[in-house]
C-alpha cells in the first residue's frame, strides 16, 4: 500500500518498473513481529543526512536518464525532514520532495 503521491505521475520520477523489484521494501523488521506493519515504513538503522539524500536522488536521476533534469537544493527542513529539489538544466523547479530522515519515505513538498 503506497501513500498518495509516492509513485508520482506515470513517467515522473518513476517510469515503468522503477523502484519495484526483488527485495523492495523488504529487510529486517519489515512486516515481521515488532517491525513495521502493512502500510508502514520501517525505521532505518541510522537517520539519513543531507549526503545520503543527495546520493539517493542523484542515483534516481541517473536511472531516469533525463538530460533535462538535475538535482537542486537539498536542505534540512526540520528535525524529521530533508527537502530535495528536482530542477531543470536552467534551474526551474520541477518538484520538491520531502524525505523523512528516519524512514526514507518521500512525498511531494511545497
Amino acid at each position: 500500500m503506497m501513500a498518495p503521491g509516492y509513485m508520482m505521475n506515470p513517467g515522473h520520477m518513476m517510469g515503468q518498473g522503477h523502484m519495484m523489484g526483488p527485495g523492495y521494501m523488504m529487510g529486517p523488521g519489515f512486516n515481521q513481529p515488532g517491525g513495521a506493519g502493512p502500510g508502514m515504513m520501517p525505521s532505518l538503522p541510522e537517520d539519513l543526512d543531507i549526503g545520503d539524500v543527495r546520493n539517493m536522488m542523484e542515483y534516481r536521476l541517473r536511472w531516469m536518464n533525463n538530460p533535462n533534469l538535475k538535482l537542486g537544493n537539498i536542505d534540512e527542513k526540520d528535525a524529521d525532514t530533508i527537502t530535495a529539489d528536482i530542477v531543470t538544466k536552467d534551474g526551474s523547479l520541477v518538484q520538491r520532495l520531502n524525505v523523512n530522515r528516519h524512514t526514507g519515505w518521500m512525498e511531494p513538498g511545497q
